[in-house]
This record gives C-alpha cells, structure tokens and sequence, in this order.
C-alpha cells in the first residue's frame, strides 16, 4: 500500500472517530474525509513532481467543496437543476468510459491512470482528455445544481485547473510516449470533441 493509501486510511478512520465524539453532521464528515484525501493527494503529487496531478487534485478538490459551502445563493428555475443533474451524470458516464479504457488498454501497473500503453482508441480518439472534459462537465452541473456565487467561484477555478491539467498532462505524455504521441497531438483535439484537431 502506498503513502497516499495509507495516510487515506488513517485520516479516514481519523475523521470517523470525530465524527462519532464531536457528532459532527454527516456532510461535515464527508467534506473532512475528502479534504484529508484530495489534501495526501496534492501533497503525495507535490513530492513525485508531477505537476498535471497536482492540478487535477486541486480542481477536483475545489469541485468537491463546492457542494458543501453555498455562499451568495442565487434563485433559478427548477429546470437549471435538473440541467445540472444531467450534466453531471453525463460527465460520471464519460469518466467511467474513460477510466475503464485507461484500465483495460493502457494495461497499468498500479491503479488505473498509470498507463503503460500508448491509448488511442475509443474515446480517446474523440478527445485526448475525456476525464478532465468530464471533469469541466461535471464543473458546470455543479455549478447549475448549486446556484451560488461560491458554486460559480470554485467551479471557475476548477474548469481552470483542469484545462492546465490537460496541457501539462500532453507535455507529460510527449516526455513519456515520444513520437507516437505527439502524431496524437496533430489528430485529436485537446477537449474540443467537436473539432478533430487543436
């Protein structure tokens, strides 16, 4: 089990035992457990200098508490919400397909995004980031579903964080898969699925 696993585990248990004495409320606990988690993973990718994951822990570190913390709420029809929940699923559906190709193609030593197999098919041959595309999808439907200034703010930020995760995570892969890759770069486009090159 790696560092990340590890200190994960113990600030989940951690964050379990102040939950039960301090009785905090549940959505409180949960905002504990990922903030300990996305807060390792930062720090974990911090220490490895992998600069595309620190950008994407962040992001989805702010997407995360953008569902806890609701400042400045604004009113909007029923319709944005359901919107938004659309959205949302959308992107969870994009990620899954995503990740499952990144699993089953890219043939990881360890966990799922680890690749050791240059991927371009599937998905990957709409866009080469569909799991930060889904991401910034995911962003937006926060966004709608929590109509709020802090909603908008943090999901702002994160859709920013993502579109550098994507730029760092292509410089990355040019360093790790070479020509194969940058060939890649000429087809696909970044996040744009509807325009075949960037």
């Amino acid at each position: 089990m790696n560092l990340i696993k590890t200190v994960f585990v113990i600030g989940l248990a951690i964050s379990v035992v102040l939950w039960i004495i301090l009785s905090f409320e549940f959505s409180l606990f949960l905002l504990l457990v990922f903030a300990i988690f996305i807060i390792f993973w930062i720090v974990d990718s911090a220490r490895k200098k992998i600069r595309h994951e620190i950008f994407m822990s962040t992001g989805y570190g702010l997407f995360i508490i953008s569902f806890f913390f609701s400042v400045g709420e604004i009113s909007v029809p029923r319709g944005i919400s359901f919107l938004g929940f659309l959205l949302l699923l959308v992107a969870f559906t994009v990620f899954i397909l995503s990740a499952v190709t990144l699993r089953v193609k890219g043939k990881p030593p360890s966990g799922w995004e680890d690749t050791t197999e240059f991927i371009d098919i599937g998905i990957y041959e709409v866009v080469r980031h569909p799991i930060y595309l889904a991401a910034m999808v995911a962003a937006v439907g926060a966004i709608l579903v929590n109509f709020s200034l802090s909603a908008i703010a943090l999901n702002s930020v994160a859709i920013s964080l993502f579109v550098m995760t994507s730029i760092a995570e292509d410089e990355f892969n040019l360093e790790k898969f070479g020509d194969p890759y940058r060939d890649y770069l000429e087809r696909v486009a970044r996040l744009n699925f509807l325009r075949r090159r960037n």
